[in-house]
C-alpha cells in the first residue's frame, strides 16, 4: 500500500532539533529549520553597515507556506497539487 504520511509542527520540530534541514518556502525564500522555530536569512543594516540578519519565523505561520523540505540535501517532504496543499513525506 502506498500511504501518504502528513508532515506535523512536531515533525518540523523533531527535524530542526537534529540539525541540518531546511525548507523552501512558495515565494522562493529558504528557511533553515531549528528547534523551537526557523530563521530566514536577509540582509539588514545595523549601525548604518549592511550585514547578513536572521529572522525568527514561528512553525505555525510557516507550515502553510512550505513547499519542500530538505535534510542534508535528500528530500524528506513536499507539497505538490496532486495532494491538494498538504505537506507530505517522500517515500
Amino acid at each position: 500500500m502506498n500511504e501518504l504520511i502528513r508532515v506535523s509542527l512536531a515533525d518540523l520540530r523533531n527535524l530542526g532539533l537534529h540539525g541540518g534541514a531546511t525548507a523552501h518556502l512558495d515565494d522562493g525564500t529558504k528557511v533553515t529549520l531549528k528547534r523551537q522555530f526557523c530563521t530566514e536569512t536577509r540582509q539588514g543594516y545595523i549601525d548604518g553597515k549592511l550585514r547578513d540578519v536572521e529572522y525568527i519565523l514561528y512553525y505555525p505561520k510557516v507550515y502553510p507556506k512550505i513547499r519542500t523540505i530538505k535534510r542534508d540535501n535528500v528530500l524528506i517532504a513536499r507539497k505538490s497539487n496532486e495532494t491538494k496543499g498538504v505537506l507530505y513525506f517522500v517515500k
